[in-house]
């Protein structure tokens, strides 16, 4: 479910570097995606949760992949504004 998480990380190295690098655009895009996918991947697995607790949880874990998006996006807009 993660998968596209991890590849993102590999790819793209820690957020700092991320934000920092000459291919930033890139690799926040690629982030950005990565999240998004997972976020969509989370959703869809929530509708087979065994349980109500566990439906509670996925939602959570949905809800906070969507809260990350935006976070990165703005740390983005916010150093490229600085630069």
């Amino acid at each position: 479910m993660y998968e596209a998480l991890e590849r993102a990380a590999d790819e793209c190295g820690p957020l700092e570097q991320a934000l920092g690098a000459p291919d930033a655009v890139v690799r926040i895009g690629v982030l950005r995606e990565a999240l998004g996918e997972t976020a969509e991947r989370v959703s869809a697995a929530t509708a087979q949760a065994a349980s109500d607790y566990d439906r509670d949880a996925m939602q959570k874990v949905y809800r906070g992949l969507l809260a990350a998006q935006r976070i990165v996006a703005t740390l983005h807009e916010a150093n490229a504004t600085a630069a």
